[in-house]
């Protein structure tokens, strides 16, 4: 419990951590040994109150988080935490329950054991009550884990802790734990819109104050003026500011003036808004008394350190300002500090510049050392934030340097460090050496003045990204090794040192000099990325997660370039369903590359949905070509998905009942298939970055959709750009050739048959070598004789010449069997036109002769769509 308080009030992140880490240890270790202790009820409840305060802290943090997938991730680290503790605070509810129940039962009959065994019974109801009261605030604190307040999910979790609340305040009118729950069930209230129910609680709430608050504890003190505070928003809010309403709030300050707490101050500045409001609707002359009597309430208050201090400042400039009574400028200390934490939290750090510099020119007012420090450091910072980044270092080193004991001396030197770090890398040639100069000396610095701190693990990891930066990886490996292993900063260097092995690797790769020496490297990138992402995966703390990710990232990467697919996914899904989820509008390098990677497994292994699902969010990106080459892929798997439906439907087109449902679902599905392929091959045709391959391959895809438009235009783009090249590879001739042919055989299917044979025959003649020119000619006359039966044996002939050039070759080309099914064709295209029966049954003959031996010699042939395509020729044959 000792360990629990301390990390609630240490100001060190790392250290409440490591407070919290210790206090689940030793409760999973008191319960293992103990279960059925007397004290096991405290433990379980204690577990609970733990978990809700780590939950609460993620939540916090999610908050101030401007980046939505990092508020998305941290508000799902909340809700992990708050659901860890039902588990805890149920098992609490029981064994306490179970103690009372026992108590009651065995109590006496009077005297001083009496009296004992009433306040042990007392004691124990109380356990109870308040376990329950925990318990039932649960599901309030996972509502609160949703970033969509209007989330399907929220309503019924309010709706059952409200629930769960108001069944502990019945009975319990005037125990603790009873009141606690019915506040906060108008708090759930209040969340849930239902403001007349929520005010009408927090006013029954307030009937059970004692008239006298001498014998209240500081925190019912405390707990009864929050409660007034809700009164006083809820009237708001019901816009019920009656005269009730005004003697209801002046007598409760009056009554309170001599306890000037922190709810007190959070009054007046709520009464002063409603006065500011109303004033408005006053004559000039009484609006202008109210509004000074307003500022002068303000500034009270202001000169007060409290919660509420700073927004006293701000409301009190505001109003002034509107009303003449001050100029713009802070006149004092107090009022320039709360302008610029007002700016900051705005996200205006220009605008806390300019007032935290005045707050310096106003500290002779200020007499605590500390503060002073404290705004010192937020112009370094604000200056940092406001893209002075010079202006920062100056600063932030200069205050290190001279508050080395200083709480924020080390903070300071980080500060420093980072902008150091961008300066060396946005500087020129001839500025860099002096802002390395400056960043080394910064570095010396801090090892020097706090060589154990985390802050030093800072200094080297910044020495060796300058290291990388100057494409010196074994410098910077060097540099991380320095990192204390035991330091919270050790997951990040061994990701960093983990990818200036992989730097090694890639640049011996890229020198074709992958030796033992080289692959070392790649082995010890994967190990110590491995080991980061198993440290930074049992962290808590955000900027871990950015080395889990990075982590992922590169493994994933370093898995796929090694062939293993089901790893890399393994590595990348968190990744992928993380952008999926946060939907950005723009993509990071990271994200960009997640995303590259996983279309390029999800096309290894057919998956059609994820590598879509990528594609899309990719499409958000400015062209390049990598998201070109990734963007190519989908639609190849999407014209695979394609062919599949168009399939299915020539299947239920040959039966000759089918099950009309399976048909219409068929033909709907083949319609969404094809709009989708369009949508995308319409989007990838207007990219001006597409290689001579990818213009093919569109144009491929185009004329499989039937788009012959689109295709032609495609192919007469790839034609065109490989007209332009200087020069001209094997592989880019072969390709334009292909091209050429693909042009043809869209005149082909256009039915522009006279006009494609003299193309193809000069095509032919150019390129006597290339099998494309053939086969195209060889389907133009089978075009042809489909109107023109004479050109049945021409077709014949030419699909014969090329399969003879084939036939005995020890591997086949792919097209082989295409031009051996389409000699099948040819013939039962001379039989059905022959002149007499005899020729039709020996052309049939020859036909089923030569499919059976293809079959017989190869039975798979180049795929099952043709073993289809020959089987269902065969039984076309061998039908009289």
């Amino acid at each position: 419990r000792c360990m629990q308080v301390a990390a609630l009030f240490t100001e060190n992140i790392g250290e409440a951590k490591q407070l919290r880490d210790q206090t689940r240890t030793q409760l999973d270790k008191f319960l293992k040994e103990h279960p059925t202790h007397a004290e096991a009820g405290a433990a379980f409840d204690t577990y609970g109150v733990l978990s809700l305060t780590i939950g609460n802290s993620f939540l916090q943090q999610a908050h101030a988080q401007k980046e939505a997938a990092a508020k998305e991730d941290l508000m799902a680290k909340a809700k992990t935490a708050y659901e860890e503790s039902r588990p805890r605070f149920t098992e609490a509810v029981k064994l306490f329950k179970d103690h009372f129940v026992k108590l009651a039962a065995a109590a006496p009959g009077g005297g001083p054991v009496k009296r004992r065994d009433e306040e042990a019974l007392f004691n124990a109801e109380y356990d109870w009550l308040n376990a329950r009261y925990n318990l039932a605030k649960v599901d309030y604190f996972v509502a609160q884990t949703y970033t969509d307040p209007k989330h399907k999910d929220v309503k019924p979790l309010l709706e059952k802790s409200e629930k769960a609340l108001y069944s502990i305040r019945l009975g319990y009118e005037n125990a603790r734990p009873g009141l606690l729950a019915f506040y906060w069930s108008g708090r759930i209230n209040e969340q849930l819109g239902n403001l007349e129910k929520a005010k009408d609680i927090y006013e029954e709430v307030a009937g059970s104050e004692p008239d006298s608050d001498e014998n209240l504890s500081p925190d019912m003190l405390h707990f009864y003026g929050e409660n007034f505070l809700r009164r006083m928003s809820m009237a708001s809010q019901l816009k019920k500011h009656d005269e009730q309403f005004f003697a209801d709030a002046e007598g409760w300050l009056k009554n309170n003036i001599g306890r000037k707490s922190d709810t007190y101050y959070g009054v007046v500045v709520e009464l002063s808004k409603v006065y500011a409001a109303e004033a408005e609707k006053q004559s000039p002359a009484e609006k202008a008394k109210t509004m000074a009597r307003v500022v002068g309430e303000l500034n009270s208050i202001a000169k007060i350190t409290s919660s509420h201090q700073n927004e006293a400042i701000s409301l009190a400039r505001l109003y002034a300002k509107k009303s003449g009574l001050t100029p713009d400028e802070a006149k004092t200390f107090d009022e320039a500090f709360a302008f610029a934490d007002t700016a900051m939290k705005n996200g205006q750090p220009d605008e806390a510049v300019i007032q935290l510099e005045r707050a310096i020119v106003l500290q002779k007012e200020e007499k605590d050392p500390e503060r002073l420090q404290f705004v010192q450091y937020q112009l370094a910072l604000a200056k940092y934030l406001s893209q002075d980044v010079a202006g920062s270092v100056l600063l932030a080193d200069k205050f290190a340097r001279e508050f080395p004991k200083a709480k924020l001396g080390p903070t300071a030197a980080v500060l420093a460090i980072n902008g150091s770090l961008f300066l060396c890398s946005s500087a020129s040639a001839e500025a860099r050496p002096g802002a390395e100069k400056q960043l080394n000396s910064i570095v010396d610095f801090t090892l020097q003045t706090w060589p154990n701190r985390a802050e030093a693990d800072d200094a080297r990891i910044a020495l060796g990204s300058l290291k990388m930066a100057n494409r010196d990886p074994l410098g910077a490996i060097a540099a991380y090794a320095q990192v204390n292993p035991a330091s919270e900063r050790a997951p990040k260097s061994q990701s960093l040192s983990a990818k200036a092995h992989r730097l090694i690797f890639a640049l011996a790769k890229q020198a074709n000099k992958l030796d033992d020496q080289a692959k070392t490297h790649q082995t010890q990138a994967r190990t110590q990325f491995e080991l980061a992402l198993a440290a930074a995966s049992k962290s808590s703390k955000p900027e871990d997660d950015l080395v889990v990710s990075e982590c992922r990232l590169n493994l994933g990467e370093m898995h796929l370039e090694a062939g293993d697919v089901n790893a890399a996914l393994a590595m990348l899904t968190p990744l992928e369903t993380k952008i999926r989820e946060s939907n950005p509008e723009t993509l990071d390098n990271a994200q960009l590359r997640t995303l590259l990677s996983a279309i390029r497994c999800h096309s290894l292994k057919k998956n059609l949905a994820g590598a879509l699902a990528c594609g899309l969010l990719l499409e958000k990106t400015p062209e390049s070509p990598p998201v070109n080459s990734a963007l190519i892929s989908v639609s190849r798997l999407m014209r695979d998905d394609y062919k599949v439906d168009q399939g299915k439907l020539l299947e239920l087109a040959k039966m000759e009942a089918p099950d009309q449902a399976t048909v219409l679902a068929a033909n709907i599905k083949a319609d969404a298939s094809k709009a989708a392929l369009v949508d995308i091959l319409n989007k990838l045709a207007t990219r001006q970055q597409l290689n001579l391959p990818e213009m093919v391959a569109l144009g491929d895809f185009a004329s499989d959709a039937s788009l012959l438009d689109l295709a032609k235009s495609m192919y007469q783009r790839a034609l065109d750009a490989g007209q332009t090249l200087t020069t001209k590879t094997p592989q880019t001739v072969a390709a334009l050739t292909r091209v050429q042919s693909a042009l043809i055989g869209l005149l082909r299917a256009d039915g522009q048959f006279a006009e494609a044979l003299v193309q193809v025959d000069a095509l032919v003649a150019a390129n006597p070598k290339a099998l494309d020119p053939k086969m195209e000619r060889a389907r133009v006359l089978q075009g042809m004789a489909e109107s023109d039966p004479t050109k049945w044996k021409a077709a014949t002939t030419a699909w014969s010449d090329l399969r003879n050039l084939y036939q005995r070759a020890p591997k086949k080309p792919v097209a082989y069997y295409e031009m051996v099914y389409n000699i099948g064709l040819c013939l039962n295209g001379e039989a059905r036109t022959a002149n007499d029966q005899k020729t039709a049954a020996e052309k049939k003959k020859q036909a089923i002769q030569l499919l059976k031996s293809s079959l017989a010699l190869s039975p798979d042939l180049n795929g099952p769509e043709m073993v289809v395509k020959f089987n269902e020729l065969l039984a076309e044959l061998s039908n009289p």
